[in-house]
């Protein structure tokens, strides 16, 4: 079975998948868990093409990563103002998202140790398994927060009052203002995968022909190279994932999928152009129904069995 970018963490059903968006609660929880499939294929992609990438290509990779974490500050710091508060007051219920706020604290210390990193290092001295090591480090605490998030807002259900409709206009213009155009927006745009769920979500981000066609290919100019390693191309449909070898993927690892072997030569001397493989996307979890198991893909990627 082949690995694409859904792989080792599990993407997020959207509740919407069932029934379409029946209702404002529904829709904003399918929107939240759009933004963090974002989120988890930018990381699947690291981990799976990481320890792929050589002196000549690494600084493509780096900005990859920074615009990575640059989209999950955003994301989060724009929560904790304009979302969770107007949610808060709303309801009337003080600490009705405290949990959120403590999850998104809990994976902050791992995540600053990865902005350090990539933001630091040189593209001759890049290591993918450093990277790998500190993305272990709390990757795991991050792909369960980003699922318990989508249930959260479907709890909210029990206020019918609550006008999540137009707190997510007002957050989604929130989050407009503070986002790049030229980094952060590529980014979103080349991890969505316009074909998810029978394409139900194609509509998302811009519900926009013409500024998504800017955004999609005029925008990504500037940092054409780095979305070559982003899970989906320009177009939004999934690409090749650079570096994995067909004839190196073995049976075992995380729930019984393929994984595959690491070259045994060293980042700094691998060649650049081994022939990618076409990776296509698998049925993702409804993960948003349960907490994810302890032989979910939440394993740290360093325990994945290996061949060397």
């Amino acid at each position: 079975m082949p690995i694409w970018a859904d792989y080792p963490f599990p993407l997020i059903s959207t509740p919407a998948v069932t029934g379409g968006y029946r209702d404002a609660f529904i829709k904003s929880a399918s929107k939240m868990a759009l933004v963090h499939n974002v989120i988890i294929r930018g990381m699947n992609a690291m981990y799976l093409q990481c320890e792929y990438v050589t002196p000549n290509t690494a600084y493509n990779f780096l900005t990859f990563c920074q615009c990575w974490s640059e989209m999950l500050h955003n994301h989060h710091a724009c929560e904790e103002v304009a979302y969770f508060p107007i949610i808060e007051k709303a309801c009337g219920i003080e600490g009705i998202a405290e949990d959120n706020v403590d999850q998104h604290e809990a994976f902050m210390p791992g995540l600053r140790k990865f902005d350090d990193y990539v933001y630091r290092v040189s593209p001759f001295t890049f290591s993918g398994q450093r990277l790998v090591d500190i993305l272990d480090s709390f990757a795991a605490s991050l792909q369960i927060h980003l699922t318990d998030e989508v249930v959260w807002i479907l709890s909210l259900s029990k206020y019918p009052d609550l006008d999540l409709a137009a707190i997510d206009v007002q957050h989604g213009n929130y989050v407009r203002t503070r986002s790049s155009k030229t980094r952060l927006l590529p980014y979103l745009l080349t991890n969505h995968d316009l074909t998810y769920e029978e394409g139900i979500h194609a509509w998302w981000p811009t519900g926009n022909t013409m500024r998504d066609w800017f955004l999609r290919y005029v925008c990504t100019i500037w940092h054409r190279g780095a979305w070559e390693y982003s899970s989906c191309s320009l177009a939004g449909k999934p690409q090749k994932l650079h570096g994995i070898n067909w004839d190196k993927l073995v049976e075992g690892g995380v729930s019984d999928r393929p994984v595959y072997e690491i070259p045994a030569e060293s980042t700094a001397t691998a060649t650049a152009t081994t022939t990618p493989v076409e990776m296509q996307p698998q049925k993702p979890q409804r993960a948003y129904t349960r907490s994810p198991s302890p032989t979910s893909p939440t394993t740290p990627r360093s325990s994945i069995k290996r061949l060397v």
